[in-house]
């Protein structure tokens, strides 16, 4: 009986711990864009964004040539 309770406690222990460190900030964070980055229509709108940026600032080069921004 004894034995059972001590593993139940320390059942109980690492429980807590598990969701200790899942409240923590930094593991919500993670957790967020995980969930985020694991959708494809949000992977396609990155991809579409990227592009886009890339685009833009490769016609900006070719028309203006070498950029000022600092």
């Amino acid at each position: 009986m004894r034995k059972k309770q001590e593993a139940e406690l320390l059942e109980l222990k690492q429980s807590l711990r598990d969701k200790y460190e899942s409240l923590k900030p930094i593991n919500i964070i993670k957790r967020t864009f995980s969930q985020l980055t694991s959708s494809d229509d949000v992977k396609n709108s990155i991809v579409s964004e990227i592009a886009g940026i890339t685009a833009g600032a490769l016609s900006s080069k070719l028309l203006f040539g070498k950029s000022k921004i600092h």
